[in-house]
């Protein structure tokens, strides 16, 4: 007999949610769709207090839910007010995903409107023409800057979106 593969991981993004967890949840509520999930403190370059979600041994998406202290225990009650995913299994309703090439998203989104490049951290995000409203696409540190430029529109060849956020 033939052994059943576990099912792959989905995962959609809409403008309110990413992997059926919604803007506004508490963090308790994942456990509810996500039952065998593990949520873990974590934090970025910045020192935010973050909190990421692991399903099936797959980082899935990153939370933050207005929590000051990075170095503290996970509050359960607090409500998610941004959600992002670094997981390319995870797609909006065309298809965009982290590792998607930037030039194959601007082709369902309407081109590239910018390039910016993050003040503290210089992280850059593109923004598309036709882009949903309270999403947020990281690109992989390949837009083209020139001297103490902060926006553009020039980026590498094999340029990819890094992550998806939405707020």
């Amino acid at each position: 007999s033939y052994a059943l593969e576990p099912k792959p991981l989905t995962c959609k993004i809409t403008p309110n949610s990413i992997a059926n967890i919604k803007l506004g949840n508490r963090l308790n509520q994942i456990k509810t769709i996500y039952p065998t999930s593990k949520l873990t403190r974590s934090t970025d370059g910045d020192g935010v207090a973050l909190v990421s979600l692991k399903v099936g041994g797959q980082n899935l998406a990153v939370f933050y839910a207005g929590e000051a202290d990075p170095n503290s225990a996970v509050n359960l009650s607090k409500k998610i007010t941004f959600i992002e995913t670094f997981n390319p299994r995870c797609q909006s309703t065309l298809g965009i995903h982290a590792g998607m090439l930037v030039e194959n998203a601007a082709k369902l989104l309407g081109g590239i409107d910018e390039i910016t490049l993050s003040e503290i951290e210089s992280r850059q995000y593109v923004s598309f023409k036709k882009q949903p409203n309270h999403f947020l696409y990281r690109i992989d540190y390949c837009g083209e800057f020139k001297n103490d430029e902060r926006v553009t529109k020039k980026y590498q060849l094999g340029c990819k979106i890094f992550s998806i956020a939405i707020s």
